[in-house]
């Protein structure tokens, strides 16, 4: 083998023996894949209620409180099965019950009911001291009916005001008026009159009752709402004042109970100032305070004028206490 041939092989052994170049593939960074973002689940804070503060419960009265304390009281002892009952514990009843609201606090409740069930004989009796029921006949009367009702308060005005008229007339009432109807009067004649009759005289004289004295009552249907007084000879003025006050819609009949006399030509007779050494006006204010005290008209705004001290019975504890603080002889010992 020539030297060409030979140096051919081993070039061509070179050749294949000979690896070939390392070529680095390019860098291909891969793409950016953010991992999906998850949010933490949100946990809200266990949510805490405020205690919750109920107000004072107040349970509105079992019905509808009464306009005058007669009808109060017939109620609780109604409830009661009509058994006889304390004063003190009609009173107690009243007030938790709320049956009465007095419009003048000055008096205790004890008073006023003792005093109501004493006056209004045609609905309560007193069985022992300062105990009281319903009387069988308005009991019964009650029973049937299942309520105290607005008629039967009314009997306790009425019965009231007839029972002052009796008083008033032993004493020194001469004449007076029972339910004159306020649209039988002309209130825009020039001289007003309040003509009357006498009720059991078949004689047609009429007597002019407009310069009277005394006291006088108006009443929005059967309800007395106002008790006023007239010391001066004016009772038709004064009533014809009512037509245009604050009481003008308000009162459709009147009552009235007058101190002077009728003479023999029937014409009022002037009054003298006193009766039995005592001033007419101050019998005027007492009647007239004796009768708002105990009906307590809606319209009689001022307290009654005060015609002596109102005394409440002492309890045990009173009198205990009066005893140990002044001994047996009293005040003054």
């Amino acid at each position: 083998m020539n030297s060409d041939g030979y140096k051919f092989m081993k070039d061509s052994k070179n050749i294949k023996s000979s690896e070939p170049p390392s070529v680095d593939p390019p860098s291909v960074d891969p793409p950016s894949v953010d991992p999906p973002s998850v949010d933490p689940p949100s946990v809200d804070p266990p949510s805490v209620d405020p205690p919750s503060v109920e107000p004072p419960s107040v349970e509105p009265p079992s019905v509808e409180p009464f306009s005058t304390w007669a009808g109060a009281i017939m109620q609780v002892l109604k409830e009661n099965d009509n058994e006889q009952m304390h004063v003190d514990e009609i009173a107690n009843v009243i007030v938790d019950k709320r049956y009465y609201e007095p419009k003048r606090g000055s008096s205790s409740f004890r008073a006023r009911i003792e005093g109501t069930c004493s006056i209004k004989k045609d609905l309560f009796q007193r069985v022992s001291p300062a105990c009281y029921v319903i009387k069988s006949d308005v009991y019964e009367r009650l029973l049937r009916q299942g309520q105290v009702e607005e008629s039967l308060e009314e009997l306790d005005e009425s019965a009231v005001v007839e029972e002052t008229r009796h008083i008033l007339e032993k004493i020194l009432i001469k004449s007076y008026g029972m339910y004159w109807m306020r649209d039988n009067v002309d209130w825009n004649s020039r001289t007003l009159c309040l003509w009357g009759k006498e009720s059991n005289s078949s004689s047609s004289v009429c007597v002019n009752f407009a310069d009277q004295v005394g006291i006088y009552l108006l009443y929005d249907g059967r309800e007395i709402i106002y008790i006023g007084q007239v010391t001066e000879d004016r009772l038709g003025k004064r009533l014809f004042e009512h037509t245009k006050d604050h009481l003008a819609s308000r009162w459709d009949r009147f009552s009235w109970f007058g101190l002077k006399d009728i003479d023999t030509s029937n014409r009022l007779i002037d009054l003298s100032e006193s009766f039995e050494n005592i001033p007419i006006k101050n019998l005027i204010n007492a009647f007239e305070s004796l009768l708002i005290e105990v009906i307590e008209p809606r319209k009689n705004k001022k307290k009654a004028p005060d015609t002596g001290k109102e005394y409440v019975q002492a309890c045990n504890e009173d009198i205990t206490r009066y005893f140990s603080q002044w001994g047996a002889g009293g005040v003054g010992s």
